[in-house]
């Protein structure tokens, strides 16, 4: 897994991945025990996932008064 992680760093940062990469790198930073080398990566993929959870949260909301 560590090599596979590691490949998609690469093409996160190459602007290569896709959605469903970019929710398996927040996944990992977030519940992994974390390589030492790692670790400094850890706060912008946390916040990534944040920001994910917040945008999804204003579409909900959104679509929720759209419906009143």
């Amino acid at each position: 897994m560590n090599t596979d992680i590691r490949k998609l760093i690469d093409k996160y940062f190459e602007g290569e991945t896709t959605a469903a990469d970019e929710q398996v790198l927040r996944y990992y930073f977030a519940n992994e025990e974390l390589p030492q080398d790692l670790k400094k990566l850890a706060p912008l993929f946390e916040f990534i996932n944040d920001e994910s959870l917040a945008l999804s949260a204003l579409n909900e909301i959104k679509k929720d008064s759209k419906s009143k």
